[in-house]
């Protein structure tokens, strides 16, 4: 389990490092992923238990149900998009204000992954309260 959720874990990190740069890459949650992944790079080279589940369990999941409906309350907007979306991204604000990056491939329920990215979503969103960027099938990124 632990390592299919780095596969979250490694797309989350890398998009909100992406958006929000040298900034992000000092945040408490960041430090730890970017460890935790560190420490599977390291674990696969001698073939030793990859991570610390206990950590990855406390900032990563599959999709809970407010994921899915969130996911399928989308759906049929970017289903009007030509070419066709192929996997979103959504970082938002939580209740309790952490940031949380909802990762969906191919919009396939066992495909998808909730990840806490930071404990400060405010420090990174802002007003804006959400990020979204959509992969479209021809490999074109949308940024809203």
């Amino acid at each position: 389990m632990s390592r299919y959720l780095l596969a979250g874990i490694k797309i989350a990190y890398e998009y909100t490092c992406e958006l929000f740069g040298e900034s992000y890459s000092e945040d408490k949650v960041a430090k730890i992923l970017r460890n935790q992944l560190y420490q599977a790079s390291i674990a696969d080279k001698k073939d030793k238990e990859c991570v610390d589940y206990k950590i990855i369990k406390q900032y990563a999941s599959l999709p809970v149900k407010a994921s899915i409906e969130l996911k399928n309350s989308i759906k049929p907007i970017l289903d009007t998009l030509q070419p066709k979306a192929r996997h979103v991204i959504i970082l938002h604000d939580s209740a309790d204000h952490k940031m949380i990056c909802e990762v969906f491939l191919c919009f396939m329920d066992f495909m998808s992954f909730t990840i806490c990215v930071s404990e400060d979503a405010i420090k990174y969103l802002g007003d804006k309260g959400v990020r979204i960027c959509v992969v479209l099938e021809d490999e074109q990124l949308i940024d809203m």
